[in-house]
């Protein structure tokens, strides 16, 4: 009765796990950057593409820009 029982749920073949070494292919990458570019924010390519905000943040860096004080920073 006082056994211990496994909390996580089995993995079936094929799993994807959380975290993926690996998120967005090349080519995910250089469409994000487009479309980062064309005016989506990084919190909207993270749910596109559903991976971290961290993730889209490796792949598509803030470009800091010290002549005009402007950050990249897209905080919506």
């Amino acid at each position: 009765m006082n056994q211990p029982r496994q909390v996580w749920p089995q993995r079936e073949a094929g799993d994807v796990l959380a975290v993926d070494p690996c998120a967005l292919s090349s080519a995910q990458q250089q469409q994000a950057k487009k479309l980062l570019e064309s005016g989506h924010n990084r919190k909207q390519l993270a749910l596109l593409y559903g991976v971290s905000l961290a993730s889209i943040y490796k792949y598509c860096p803030v470009n800091r820009n010290a002549r005009t004080g402007q950050n990249g920073f897209d905080e919506k």
